[in-house]
């Protein structure tokens, strides 16, 4: 560095000097010998001409030996000094004192010059001070004279005074030179630092945003600009969510930045559904953070989020199939519990007609309402095994769950899956307790735990499985154990068998997903994986407690609702009575000509005059004929030719006030799905209670 700048101030230097060379030797001319001023102006040019070419050597050397350039500069200082000192000879008038005071000022002028220019080489300057003012002082000191005695002394002085300040100029020019250094190379690896910042942010696989704490983005990584809209970093600055694609979000985003900033604690793993700049609906898993000053205050949010749009989709996938599986386990112990109905219903039956035959009305009617009862609790299983089975659609759909209520439904058919031999214990707990959960999630979990429960069971004399219920206190101890549960109470659903236990040297792998101890075909191994990526999406949290011959108990844990009404108490309103028809028409359509039969003699006996089609075209074709005189139709939603749904817009086509409803055997919530074209609508699921029915046509037609 010091050697640059030397060379940087040599052009300078060299214009100065020779400006001041050539106005001594005007001045001298005529006061000194011609001759020996010419000399010395022609040996002080071309030592200027030789001192440029250094210069110009410099410039255009691209690896420079900066130790051969420095020998090279302390080479013509020297021989400048020392033209500069032979001025103090050839130059020197001897006889004329004012043209001596002159020749000494021009030289003291270079001298001190020197200092500056040659601030960075001390012993440099020092050499030319020497040189140029030596051969003066001589010349005074020998003169005998005593002024020039006496100029002598104070040249000598002079140079006394200047090696001094250039001592110290050198001192603190190298003391400045190092802080300008030390500041550049700072400046340089801040400058690094924020670019390998920005290139290490920008290659995360995730999209990085910082904002201020009035929401406005003040900062992100490429990826994040890229979805927000925009082509650069630099065009998202000063933007608020508002601003950006997914305006439609911008009030929740705002209001999870509000709650980072006024709480001073992260935000984690929430989620949220957002427009992309492609147009696309993506599913973003999002963190939050407060960043802080350096006295502690917050001032802004540091987020970023995933897109796991792909993610949920892979799980809900392999939920579906773990599900099947389940299914299947289900599908022996439910054609049990069907052939038992079955012998209900067939039984009752025989018994009713007995009892009609021998004249016993009042008897034959209660075994006919057993057997309608048993028709139902069928319906009601296999309801539930739908809604089991149904692939999810989207999200997970949460609602409020008083637990006890549930536990007692889905205990029916957790119990359609065990073998006969093996005892199941309901324990509910002793206050309605509430949860926010996904009922057919929730009942998935039950069920898989349960099934690994009765593999556990090996050959036991007594077998058993107890499902429970608890509340309690999520304390210090609780949260040590499970430090990811955020809820102050929790509801305990638990699941323990008597079985052979789970030995210790696979317990911490039997969450993994595909990982399995039963043998091949058995089992997918994603049953415990699906249980705690369940446990997670609630909230939740799973513990595990297993001893060799002992048995296992799974405990899963949710948040608990409080505060939630109890309607328990609440006495059942009484069902309006079935209103009776006065002749009005009616047309049904339905391929199975039992229920056909069934529901045309149903409606007849409501008061009702019916006309009936076995399929979608002739429904159509029907309500064609009779469009002024049909009061409601009731369509099947899968028949041949033409089904319901489809029907139905061509008869609405036609009359578009026609009351609708639709008798289906499939899920109510799927056929929602596929009827959501079709506008207003009732929905009835089969096997119906025939007062359901006439309460429902009743309604309809007076509206």
């Amino acid at each position: 560095m010091q050697i640059e700048l030397l060379y940087e101030a040599l052009p300078k230097s060299l214009v100065a000097s020779s400006v001041v060379a050539i106005a001594l030797c005007v001045i001298q001319y005529y006061a000194v010998d011609a001759i020996a001023v010419q000399v010395w102006l022609i040996l002080f040019l071309l030592l200027t001409v030789s001192r440029l070419l250094l210069w110009h050597h410099y410039q255009s050397t691209s690896n420079r030996d900066y130790k051969y350039f420095d020998r090279l500069s302390m080479t013509s200082s020297l021989a400048a000094g020392a033209i500069w000192g032979s001025a103090g000879v050839f130059l020197f008038p001897v006889d004329n004192m004012e043209h001596q005071f002159f020749l000494a000022f021009a030289l003291a002028g270079m001298a001190a010059g020197s200092v500056a220019v040659l601030s960075y080489r001390r012993e440099q300057a020092w050499g030319f001070i020497t040189l140029i003012l030596l051969p003066i002082t001589i010349q005074w000191m020998i003169s005998g004279h005593p002024l020039s005695i006496a100029e002598g002394a104070m040249t000598l002085a002079f140079t006394a005074v200047l090696y001094s300040m250039a001592a110290m100029t050198a001192r603190n020019a190298i003391t400045t030179l190092k802080a300008e250094v030390t500041a550049e190379k700072v400046a340089a690896a801040a400058a690094r630092d924020r670019d390998f910042l920005k290139l290490v942010i920008d290659t995360i696989p995730a999209r990085v945003f910082w904002k201020d704490s009035q929401s406005r983005y003040i900062g992100s990584n490429e990826l994040f600009a890229h979805d927000a809209g925009f082509n650069s970093v630099e065009e998202l600055i000063g933007k608020c969510d508002e601003d950006l694609v997914w305006r439609d979000q911008a009030a929740s985003l705002r209001a999870s930045d509000l709650r980072v900033i006024e709480s001073g604690e992260p935000l984690l793993n929430f989620e949220d559904k957002a427009l992309m700049v492609s147009g696309s609906m993506r599913m973003r898993e999002i963190s939050k953070a407060p960043i802080r000053n350096s006295t502690g205050n917050v001032i802004g949010v540091l987020g970023t989020y995933h897109d796991i749009t792909e993610k949920l989709e892979i799980e809900t996938q392999l939920r579906q199939a773990q599900k099947m599986e389940a299914v299947g386990t289900l599908v022996a112990g439910i054609a049990h519990e069907f052939n038992n109905m079955l012998a209900t219903i067939t039984g009752n039956l025989y018994l009713a007609r007995n009892q009609i035959d021998q004249g016993e009305l009042s008897s034959a009617c209660e075994y006919i309402d057993l057997s309608q009862q048993s028709g139902f609790d069928a319906a009601a299983m296999i309801r539930q095994l739908m809604t089991f089975s149904r692939k999810d659609q989207s999200l997970m759909k949460m609602a409020t769950i008083e637990m006890n209520a549930w536990l007692t439904n889905s205990a029916k058919l957790v119990k359609s899956s065990v073998p006969g031999n093996v005892t199941i214990q309901i324990t509910q707990s002793s206050e309605d307790v509430y949860i926010n959960a996904d009922s057919t999630l929730l009942l998935q979990i039950l069920v898989n735990l349960v099934n690994n429960a009765c593999d556990a069971l090996g050959a036991r004399e007594h077998p058993c499985i107890e499902i429970s219920l608890t509340a309690g206190i999520a304390d210090k101890a609780f949260k040590s154990v499970h430090n990811n549960f955020k809820a102050e109470e929790y509801v305990a659903l638990a699941v323990a068998d008597n079985g052979e236990g789970i030995p210790e040297s696979v317990r911490e792998r039997i969450f993994e997903p595909f990982f399995t101890t039963k043998s091949v075909g058995s089992g997918t191994g994603l049953g415990l994986a699906i249980v705690q990526g369940a446990m997670q999406s609630h909230r939740g949290c799973i513990d595990l407690q297993s001893a060799t011959d002992q048995g296992t108990t799974f405990s899963l844990y949710f948040p608990r609702l409080m505060n939630m009404q109890n309607t328990t108490d609440e006495k059942p309103v009484a069902p309006a009575d079935v209103p009776k028809g006065h002749g009005e028409l009616i047309l049904i359509a339905d391929d199975e000509p039992n229920v056909l039969l069934m529901l045309a003699a149903v409606l007849t006996k409501f008061g009702y005059n019916v006309i009936k089609a076995t399929d979608g075209e002739e429904a159509v074709s029907l309500f064609a004929e009779h469009a002024e005189e049909v009061r409601m139709v009731i369509l099947d939603v899968i028949m041949p030719n033409m089904i319901g749904p489809v029907a139905a817009r061509k008869i609405r086509e036609i009359r578009p006030s026609v009351p609708l409803a639709f008798c289906t055997g499939y899920s109510q919530e799927e056929m929602r799905d596929e009827l959501k074209n079709v506008g207003n609508f009732n929905l009835l699921s089969k096997p119906f209670q025939t007062e359901e029915l006439g309460r429902l046509i009743g309604s309809m037609i007076s509206s």
